[in-house]
């Protein structure tokens, strides 16, 4: 594929700990590799309204590109068949492609296939009974760019192992329902349900009290509310949820801990808690990987473009 070929790269997404530390080296990257890039950064405190008043005024600029971006922005671009009964449906991805003559791939899905490369090789060594092949998910020919819920629910239990051998086992945790379908993997498992979004939260939630308890935790400690003015030991809860200002305590547990969905962000924030060390190269790492899935994808699309050309 020539660079003459290339269709520019629109990059959009809401800021956060983890884009903030690794799209930067990102867009580096592929401008290094000839792409032409795009960015829409919105402030990590903008609000979903805001960015969908926004999408919806500036579809033009997303015809013709690759459009790389995080999930808010196919939930802010209001679907014409969006439910009517409070479910949270998706942008339906081959409306957006067809409306704007573009290609879309997932941020979110990236990173996080990238820090699973790192962490399957930091918690083999202390927790993994057996080992799948891990493969990079834009490379795959096999699923589309998706994360597998099934992946990710081993990771996140491997992950729920090391961080008990680390701290011991947490008295309470708390797992909060709201906003937990809003990214991978849960938000490609429950886009297509018609039910309210409070209630494929729950059922979310309810998936990940289970792998908490495949992890060891006894369920008996695992709560999905707290009573006013109750405390947990941990928070598992989507990024989008600012419950953790009001659920730990650090003054009377300072090894209480905040593990904010989806995964990069987990990782992150163990990181600063210095529960996971990073080696050299390790972010190096995670960025090829993301520019990997990335200019695989974009590959897949001009090599089934140029069949359909030829027939």
């Amino acid at each position: 594929m020539t660079q003459e070929k290339r269709k520019p790269i629109m990059m959009v997404y809401r800021d956060n700990d983890a884009y903030s530390k690794y799209m930067p080296q990102l867009v580096k990257k592929l401008k290094d590799e000839g792409y032409e890039v795009e960015l829409k950064i919105f402030p990590r405190e903008t609000e979903e309204k805001d960015i969908s008043a926004w999408a919806n005024e500036n579809k033009a600029q997303f015809v013709g590109k690759e459009v790389t971006s995080d999930g808010t922005l196919l939930r802010a671009l209001k679907s014409t068949n969006k439910s009517t009964n409070g479910g949270y449906v998706y942008y339906p991805l081959e409306t957006f492609k067809e409306e704007f003559n573009c290609d879309w791939q997932g941020l979110d899905q990236y990173l996080d296939s990238a820090v699973r490369t790192i962490l399957e090789r930091k918690l083999e060594s202390e927790v993994f009974g057996s080992k799948y092949e891990h493969k990079d998910i834009g490379t795959d020919k096999d699923n589309n760019g998706q994360e597998d819920p099934k992946i990710a629910s081993d990771i996140f239990q491997n992950l729920i192992r090391y961080v008990v051998k680390k701290t011991g086992l947490p008295e309470k945790v708390l797992v909060a329902p709201h906003c937990l379908t809003d990214h991978a993997p849960y938000s490609e498992e429950y886009k297509n349900k018609t039910e309210r979004k409070s209630v494929i939260d729950s059922q979310a939630a309810e998936e990940i009290r289970a792998d908490l308890i495949r992890a060891g935790i006894p369920g008996e400690r695992i709560t999905l509310s707290l009573n006013q003015g109750e405390t947990a030991s941990w928070v598992i809860r989507d990024r989008h949820n600012r419950v953790i200002y009001s659920c730990l305590n650090f003054e009377t547990n300072p090894n209480a801990l905040d593990l904010p969905l989806p995964l990069p962000n987990a990782f992150n924030y163990l990181i600063k808690r210095g529960l996971i060390e990073l080696e050299k190269g390790d972010d190096e790492q995670i960025v090829e990987t993301i520019e990997r899935n990335i200019s695989g994808v974009i590959a897949r699309i001009y090599e089934k473009r140029k069949e359909k050309e030829q027939k």
